[in-house]
Parts: structure tokens; sequence; C-alpha cells
């Protein structure tokens, strides 16, 4: 029984260490890829869309770095549902004091069967003049420099990348506990971005050929869909195209939570995932329910030990190689940190104090997605900027609770 023990150790041991080897692998490719020359010249006819909801922390300072895009031929599309939404005014001040810029502003209506962002975005795609090359769509609460939208857009010169995206990292403004949390949780992701096979499109900040587009057939797949960017991921796949991680695009987002708040998205996160990706949502599940309770008998083990209700050195070996998951995923973060620095080295002083308590919180982190996973097993239902939502399937969302 020991020996069996001691193997569980063993292997507890060797499973923590591959999430330090994709970490590894991502800081190489990231720096190969930043030490590449961003800009290659391509300049395609774009369409920025950005469906807005709502006064987000700092929105006018976000709105304006939309404006102050460096690209020669740029239109700006924004959306919101309704008049009457708060960001609907302060939409219309920023377009009347951005004159050089072609900006739009749009008004969808309520959706019904699908998402209230892919609605916005479905009645800008079909505003989008006859002419433009690329679509390319973000998020209200994304800060992106001004060059963002020229390197967003680079891969796509390449005929066989279907989409090119970028990714967020939640920039804590006071650095409290559950902002923390959130930022280290979202950072997770980022290490499966420059694997072509494991990469997926992030919504806040993707980039697509118009033609791509349509010959994807994306509208028809957002009819009725939650998830933009896991329904794109999937249209783009099925026509065997590839997506693209652009270092240059990861975006900050710069809010603070609560402990409700952080919950509430992490779940939603984890419920998506578990209706558009349900095989990555399994991997995902096992990897964190086996890896916590190994965590809890090398915890329990150790105690048993300690209390001399366990003689048997082996067994405190097996105890301490179990527990070695935790310096193990704080040694992820460390490997992780300098790939996070290169792409914002505008953050670093910031990300580098940060950085202790990314480490310590690694172990939570994994606790927090444990907890995720075994609530999405009762739930298809989210609530996302005041609506409440079904999804029965990738193709059909029911609106549970429309906006007043």
């Amino acid at each position: 029984m020991s020996w069996v023990v001691f193997l569980i150790g063993v292997l507890a041991v060797v499973a923590s260490g591959l999430p330090v080897l994709l970490a590894r692998r991502f800081l190489r490719d990231i720096r190969e890829d930043l030490g590449r020359n961003p800009d290659r010249g391509y300049r395609p006819r774009v369409t920025l869309i950005v469906p807005c909801k709502g006064l987000d922390p700092d929105f006018n300072v976000n709105i304006r770095a939309f404006f102050a895009q460096d690209y020669p031929d740029l239109e700006l599309i924004l959306v919101t549902a309704t008049r009457d939404d708060p960001a609907h005014e302060a939409l219309e001040k920023m377009i009347h004091a951005h004159p050089q810029v072609r900006a739009r502003l749009l008004v969808a209506g309520i959706a019904t069967g699908r998402g209230q962002k892919i609605n916005n975005q479905l009645k800008a795609v079909a505003e989008v003049e006859a002419d433009t090359d690329v679509l390319v769509f973000m998020d209200s609460d994304a800060r992106p420099k001004p060059a963002f939208v020229r390197h967003l857009v680079q891969p796509l010169e390449n005929k066989q990348t279907g989409l090119a995206t970028g990714f967020r990292w939640y920039m804590p403004v006071t650095g409290g506990l559950w902002s923390v949390l959130r930022s280290a949780w979202n950072g997770g992701g980022v290490v499966f971005l420059t694997d072509p096979q494991a990469n997926y499109a992030w919504g806040g900040a993707m980039a697509i050929r118009k033609e791509t587009f349509e010959t994807c057939r994306v509208a028809d797949r957002w009819q009725n869909a939650l998830s933009d960017d896991m329904t794109i991921t999937n249209a783009v796949r099925s026509r065997g195209l590839g997506i693209r991680f652009v270092p240059h695009c990861l975006v900050t987002t710069h809010e603070d939570c609560t402990f409700a708040q952080m919950l509430e998205w992490t779940n939603r996160q984890t419920i998506i995932a578990k209706v558009y990706h349900p095989a990555l949502w399994w991997k995902i599940a096992l990897a964190h329910c086996v890896g916590n309770v190994i965590l809890l008998l090398g915890m329990v083990l150790l105690l048993g030990y300690l209390l001399d209700w366990i003689a048997d050195p082996l067994i405190l070996l097996s105890s301490l190689l179990m527990l070695a998951i935790i310096p193990m995923e704080m040694l992820n973060g460390l490997v992780l940190l300098p790939a996070v620095l290169a792409m914002l080295p505008e953050h670093r002083r910031k990300l580098v104090r940060l950085f202790p308590a990314y480490c310590l919180l690694a172990p939570l982190a994994s606790i927090l997605a444990l907890v995720n996973t075994i609530s999405s097993f009762f739930t298809n239902r989210i609530t996302w900027r005041g609506v409440t939502y079904e999804m029965r399937s990738p193709t059909e969302t029911i609106v549970i609770q429309e906006q007043s």
C-alpha cells in the first residue's frame, strides 16, 4: 500500500511539471514572435466594431483609445442595444469630439434568442461597407495601444490564417485579493495561445477577413449563440484554417472586482466552455479535480505522520511529493512572468510588484477552477451584463431575464 501511495506522489510531481513545460514553451514562442518585425506593411481596409453596454470603469479612457488607433483606412462602428443605454450618450459625445475619425453609432435593439453582445455585432456587420476587407471585433473594457489594430491584422496576410486574436490581462487597480485572484485565474489560459492545435479566439480582440467571415458562415452560427469567440473559433477551424495569437495585442483591462463579481465571472467562463468546448472543459475539470484531490491527500498523510497515526517514512516522502504541487504551481508563475513582462513592458513595475501575490495565489486559483467546474455541472445559466441566459446548446440560447 505504501508503494502505491508513493507512486501517486511521483505521478503528482510529474503531472505538476507539465504546466511548467507549457509555460517554458510559451515563453520561447513569445520571445521568438516579439523578435520579429510586427508590422509587415499589410494594410487592408478595416472596420472596427465595438459593442457597448453600460459604462465600464474608465469607459471614456477606453473608448478614446479606439479613436486613437494609428491606422490609415479604418472605420469605427460603436453599437448599443438601446438609445437609453448610458453608453449611448457618452459615445455620441465622443464621436462629436473626434470628427477626424470615421465613426458611426448604431442601435441594435434588444436580443431575444442570442447574446446581446452578438446581437450588437450582427447589427454592425450588416451595416459594414462593401469594400471592407477585414472585420475587427473588440470589447469596450479593453484599452488598446495606438498600433493595436495595425498589429492585429498582420497575420491575415497569410490566407491559411483564418483569424488573428489578442488576449486580455486583468490589471488590478488597487491590488485587492479578489482582483489579483481573477487576474491569476485568467492568466492561466494564456499559455495555450501559441499552440496551433489548442489556441482559440478571444472575443475582446479578434480580426477576420470579411471574406472568411462569410465563407465560414459566422453570421449564421451567431444567430442563436451566446459566445461570439467560441462560436467563431469552431467556425474557422471547421474550414481547416488556423488561429494566430498576436503577442503585441495582449490588452489590459484596468478594473477591480469583489468576491461576488470574481466568482460570477469565473463561473460564467467555465459554463460557456462546457457548452461550446466540452472536450477542453473535461480536460480542465479532470486536471483540477485530480490535482486538488492529490493535494488534499498529501495534507492528510502529512498530518497523520506528524500526529504519529502513520509511522511509515515512505508515506512521509509520498505526502511531500504530493505537496510539491504547490511550489510547482508557483514555479509555473515564475516561468510565465517574463513572457507577460515582454508583452506589457509599460506595466512592468506594477506586474513585478504583483508577482509575489500571483505566485502565492496560484494554488488558490486552481481550487477556484475546481469550484467553478463543480458549479458548472449543475447549470447552463449565466448572467452577463444584467441579462440572464440559458444555453441549451451552442446553437440555442434562451433569454431568461430581459433587460429593462
